[in-house]
């Protein structure tokens, strides 16, 4: 599904400082603006260190910034809303729940009757394809598939907004692959809005409609780089080549030397 005109997250002029351990003021974002538009894939991408985390996190709510403001539907945000969810590295499952029952358990919050929350779980657990693996509990599945469940989870309560910081951060890269595949096919399918924070640039140009490339330590946004190209994407194709390389130049790097961008 492609994104409309319409602004969903709108972000003005939003700064944040914060004190560190030494009680010195540091700058973690000054004078941002961005807007993300209904129903696109947006990625936030930078070195490490940029405030593409932060940056997140004021969207989402859990994270007051020191100036600006963040809108939603026109709205600023105060705090975390249960229209917009968040997925993490880490992936929040219950260890005690089965694969069901971690993705029941936002609709067990919201009061849906027990039948209907079944069977909506159970369609976003296929969607995930893992059917085979309902009755498991998360230390019997791999990283990747304790991710879907946390994706399924997420999905199952029909948010407006996902929120992803790295989510794909700790698979290792046949697994992310995977996993960028099956994140794309869900926003093509579902039509959500996206804003996924990542310093892959590659994984950027898979997924993303644009991307705000953000500058080092103050971060701000550098520049948006679009991606003309229809999914599902073709990593060797020469549009994604041309796009991958057009990052690279906004980040001043050559491919050779992107271990020191990631450091």
């Amino acid at each position: 599904m492609k994104e409309t005109g319409i602004v969903k997250i709108l972000v003005s002029n939003l700064q944040k400082t914060y004190r560190n351990r030494q009680g010195e003021h540091v700058h973690a974002l000054a004078g941002m603006d961005l807007q993300v538009r209904e129903g696109e894939f947006m990625c936030l991408l930078g070195p490490s260190g940029c405030g593409k985390s932060t940056l997140l996190h004021i969207m989402a709510g859990f994270v007051r910034p020191s100036r600006g403001e963040v809108l939603i539907d026109g709205k600023p945000v105060a705090g975390p809303d249960p229209r917009y969810l968040t997925l993490f590295q880490n992936y929040g499952l219950f260890p005690w729940r089965s694969v069901l029952g971690n993705v029941e358990y936002g609709l067990e919050v919201q009061g849906v009757p027990r039948r209907e929350r079944r069977s909506r779980a159970m369609e976003y657990v296929s969607m995930v394809g893992l059917d085979r693996f309902v009755h498991n509990h998360p230390h019997e599945l791999s990283g990747g598939m304790q991710q879907r469940v946390a994706l399924a989870r997420a999905l199952a309560v029909d948010p407006d907004i996902l929120f992803m910081d790295e989510p794909l951060g700790a698979l290792d890269a046949i697994t992310r692959f995977r996993l960028q595949e099956e994140i794309s096919r869900i926003w093509r399918d579902k039509g959500k809005t996206i804003v996924f924070v990542t310093h892959d640039i590659e994984e950027a140009v898979y997924l993303a409609d644009r991307i705000a490339v953000m500058t080092p330590h103050p971060g701000r946004i550098k520049s948006i780089v679009p991606v003309p190209m229809g999914r599902p994407r073709d990593r060797t194709h020469p549009d994604f080549l041309r796009v991958r390389d057009q990052v690279y130049s906004e980040l001043r790097l050559k491919p050779e030397n992107v271990l020191d961008y990631c450091i």
